[in-house]
């Protein structure tokens, strides 16, 4: 293209500068729009994961609070002695009065720290006092001790497993939620 005069060259390579000027301009725009939906599609996308989890551990706490209290409920039912009381009156009579009578021996056997108190010392058939628990009764207190802390552990082993139940329950739903409002989202802007 020697022959060609250098107005004409000038005049396109004028033209090219405008050409690829409107092309650089176009993608710039482009780029700002692709840029601005994906900035909008990962704040709804963060949003509906926002509203996912709230919702998840809203159900989950809900869940979790509906177990403690029927666990409660039936813990209470299960201690109420009103209906036992009602039907055996006199059963009940003789439970308060043993139930005080240990009370009572637990009382002394602490007070005394398994030494007879001093007043036994001198008259072994005084009045004074009270004398110190037989070892048969002991052995029965020990007994009761360790029978109420095997049923509060199976208490607390049933509250905690079902607790991990309703978690347990909780947690596929969870990420199926997330999921499902992820996809959702996703298609919304698709």
């Amino acid at each position: 293209m020697p022959s060609e005069s250098p107005e004409l060259i000038e005049q396109r390579l004028r033209e090219q500068r405008v050409s690829l000027s409107s092309k650089v301009n176009e993608l710039s725009r482009e780029v700002t729009n692709s840029v601005h939906e994906t900035t909008d599609s990962v704040r709804s996308t963060m949003h509906s994961l926002h509203g996912g989890v709230n919702d998840t551990f809203a159900t989950l706490n809900g869940s979790l609070n509906e177990t403690i209290h029927s666990l409660v409920g039936t813990t209470a039912d299960a201690v109420d002695l009103r209906p036992q009381i009602r039907a055996n009156p006199l059963a009940c009579v003789g439970a308060s009065l043993a139930a005080g009578l240990i009370a009572g021996l637990l009382v002394t056997r602490k007070s005394h720290n398994g030494t007879a108190p001093q007043a036994f010392a001198s008259s072994p058939n005084s009045f004074g006092g009270t004398a110190p628990p037989p070892s048969w009764i002991d052995g029965l207190l020990d007994q009761v001790a360790h029978e109420v802390k095997r049923v509060a552990g199976e208490v607390m082993t049933l509250a905690a497993d079902q607790a991990k139940q309703t978690v347990s329950a909780g947690m596929p739903n969870l990420v199926n939620g997330l999921l499902s409002r992820v996809a959702v989202g996703g298609e919304r802007r698709v």
